[in-house]
Parts: structure tokens; C-alpha cells; sequence
């Protein structure tokens, strides 16, 4: 039986150094991993970063913080 793995990703005005590529493939190799995103209230493009990158996984989400804490 698969074992069930959520992962939290926090980020802070990320969006120049997250790399998109190395988590896709960890999200296509583990298809039963999930995925949460948290933009802890970024004030570049870190939350549309997260956004494109969730809607390219099957099991991701993004949570967004209105400010740093």
C-alpha cells in the first residue's frame, strides 16, 4: 500500500529562485505525494509562480498569506 506524503513548501518572495522543474518531476514520480504551497504574503510574483506550477500538478495547492509572518 502506497504511503500517503504531504508536503509544505513555504516561500517568501521566490519567484526568481524556485525551481520549477525539479518539482514537477518529484510530482511525477511520486504521483501520490500532495503538495501545498504556501506564499507567506511574497510582494513579488511568488504567488503566480506558485499558482502556474500547482496547475501543473495533479495533487497541488497554494495557500496565501496576506502578509510575512
Amino acid at each position: 500500500m502506497p504511503v500517503e506524503v504531504s508536503i509544505v513548501v513555504p516561500c517568501y518572495n521566490e519567484s526568481e529562485r524556485l525551481l520549477r522543474a525539479p518539482l514537477l518531476e518529484a510530482a511525477s514520480r511520486c504521483p501520490n505525494w500532495s503538495w501545498v504551497f504556501v506564499d507567506d504574503g511574497s510582494r513579488d510574483s511568488t504567488a503566480s509562480v506558485l499558482q502556474d506550477l500547482a496547475n501543473q500538478m495533479e495533487r497541488a495547492q497554494v495557500l496565501r498569506l496576506p502578509e510575512n509572518r
